[in-house]
C-alpha cells in the first residue's frame, strides 16, 4: 500500500476510534453516571437543608421546594460538546438555574443568612402592626395569605408578638445565622475522584467494539 492509502487508512481509523469513544462516553454519562450524581445532589439536599428542619411548624422548609428542585437538577445542561471533546458539567451554586419556580427561596438559603429571623405569615404581620406589610416575602410565588415574611428578631418584634399571640411561640425561621451551604460539594468531588475511570472505561469498551 503506498505510504499516503496508508496515512489515510490509519487516520481514518483512528478518527472512527474517537468517534466510537465519544459515544461510548456520553452514553455512559447519561445512562450510568449522570443519574448517580443526580442522586448524590438531592441526598445533600435532603441532609444539608430539609434535615436541618426540626420545627414542624416551620412553613420554609426547602422540603416543600424539593420537585421544583429536582427538576431543575434535571434539567441541567450536564453535557457540552466542544469541537473534538465532550464534557461533563457538574452544578454549582453560581452556575445552577434558581430562576425556575420558586427557587430563588433555596438559593437564599444556600448563600447563607446573617442575624436571626423570624418567620411570620401576614395575618399575623397585621395582627401586630395593624397594617400589610411592606417588606417583601419569603415567597412571592404563593397566594397572599400563605406568604412569609422574615423579620429581624428584635425586642420590638418579641413585645409586638406577645401582645398579639400570648400563648404561641413564634417560628424562628430555621437557617438563621447560618453560612453559606454547599449542596453540590459531595458530588463535584464524587466527580472528580472518578471521572478518570470513566473515561478509561470509555476507551476500553470502544477499543473491543472496534476489534469485533
Amino acid at each position: 500500500m503506498p505510504a499516503e492509502l496508508h496515512r489515510i487508512a490509519v487516520r481514518k481509523k483512528v478518527d472512527q476510534l474517537d468517534r466510537a469513544i465519544r459515544e461510548q462516553y456520553m452514553f455512559n454519562l447519561e445512562t450510568y453516571y449522570i443519574p448517580v450524581i443526580q442522586d448524590i445532589i438531592l441526598q445533600s439536599y435532603d441532609i444539608e437543608l430539609t434535615g436541618r428542619v426540626t420545627n414542624r411548624r416551620a412553613k420554609t422548609n426547602p422540603i416543600y421546594y424539593r420537585d421544583e428542585f429536582q427538576e431543575a437538577l434535571y434539567n441541567f445542561e450536564w453535557i457540552t460538546e466542544a469541537r473534538t471533546q465532550t464534557i461533563l458539567m457538574t452544578p454549582e451554586t453560581d452556575t445552577f438555574n434558581w430562576n425556575q419556580g420558586r427557587l430563588r427561596i433555596i438559593e437564599n438559603i444556600v448563600e447563607g443568612t446573617i442575624g436571626r429571623l423570624a418567620e411570620i405569615d401576614e395575618e399575623q404581620y397585621i395582627a401586630m402592626y395593624d397594617k400589610r406589610p411592606i417588606v417583601q416575602p419569603f415567597d412571592r410565588a404563593v397566594p397572599l395569605k400563605q406568604r412569609i415574611y422574615l423579620l429581624r428578631l428584635t425586642g420590638d418584634l418579641r413585645r409586638r408578638w406577645r401582645q398579639a399571640y400570648p400563648r404561641d411561640a413564634m417560628v424562628i425561621f430555621p437557617f438563621s445565622n447560618t453560612p453559606p451551604i454547599d449542596i453540590f460539594f459531595t458530588a463535584n468531588q464524587y466527580v472528580e475522584e472518578n471521572i478518570r475511570g470513566w473515561i478509561d472505561e470509555a476507551i476500553r469498551e470502544s477499543q473491543k467494539e472496534i476489534a469485533r
